[in-house]
């Protein structure tokens, strides 16, 4: 699947590749990173399923902006390096079993770049794709943390509507 900015989803491998060819600057972390998702490509013992990716992509589709970012009401779209990393998180399988190469992620990124938007996004994707999965997200104050929580509760009454609706809460469901 060729993913693109109309479907929310840049294509998750388009930023390893422009790290590795040295059109988009980074650390040496993140280019060991992007080799190694690109070596990865090649193995036997895993793959890339883009399935899931699409999955996803359908997701963000759903979802437009609501935390009272200036950017609230227009489509949630991710930027070439969100779309990697989450993809990676979600996409990564063993061929042995079809299961996730990552249950655990940590990203570190500096203040004001969409971390808890972005993690909403994904923990609403992985709360409706994974029956009976425990999602845990972890901040340095009660407050940030409930900031996510608050997003993923935004982002799916936006989308799906509210279960607490009398009229419309089973279609929410």
């Amino acid at each position: 699947h060729a993913f693109s900015d109309t479907d929310g989803l840049p294509d998750p491998h388009a930023f390893p590749r422009a790290v590795v060819a040295g059109e988009q600057i980074a650390n040496d972390r993140i280019m060991a990173a992007a080799r190694r998702h690109l070596h990865d490509l090649e193995r036997d013992d895993i793959y890339w399923d883009d399935a899931e990716c699409q999955r996803f992509a359908d997701t963000i589709e759903q979802l437009r902006i609501v935390d009272g970012h200036e950017l609230t009401g227009q489509p949630m779209r991710l930027l070439p390096w969100q779309s990697w990393v989450l993809c990676s998180v979600l996409a990564w399988k063993y061929v042995e079993n079809d299961g996730r190469r990552y249950k655990t992620a940590m990203l570190e990124v500096a203040r004001g770049a969409g971390k808890t938007t972005m993690a909403a996004a994904l923990m609403l994707h992985l709360a409706m794709a994974s029956n009976g999965a425990d999602l845990i997200t972890m901040a340095n104050t009660v407050v940030q943390a409930r900031q996510a929580y608050t997003a993923i509760q935004q982002f799916a009454r936006d989308a799906w509507g509210d279960h607490r609706d009398e009229d419309d809460g089973d279609a929410a469901l």
